[in-house]
């Protein structure tokens, strides 16, 4: 990423955005939506996070489930939310409405 300067998450624990070692009792999507929350970059690092997709891990605001046949909807939701965002065209407090219309499946 060109402006990781710029991201919020610059200096922070990276255990706080992998899903592995976040507790099971959270909620992974409030969780991704407040880490990422203000972020001067979301846009670059959804682009980044699909492109190998970055499982596992909470990008861009989204919690991207990790491998396993159980977590196959969720990935494909976590995928079209990040193509989304990475157009710039919506911003990451947008989302959940879109979800609510069945945007994003």
């Amino acid at each position: 990423m060109r402006n990781i300067n710029k991201a919020k998450c610059l200096g922070t624990n990276p255990a706080w955005f992998d899903l592995d070692v976040v507790p099971k009792a959270l909620d992974n999507d409030l969780l991704a939506q407040h880490l990422c929350r203000g972020c001067k970059v979301i846009p670059e690092c959804a682009a980044d996070a699909v492109e190998p997709l970055a499982i596992g891990t909470i990008r861009a605001g989204v919690a991207i489930p990790s491998n396993g046949k159980w977590n196959r909807p969720g990935r494909n939701r976590a995928v079209a939310t990040l193509r989304l965002l990475a157009t710039g065209k919506i911003e990451l407090k947008e989302i959940n409405e879109h979800l609510d219309k069945g945007v994003l499946g």
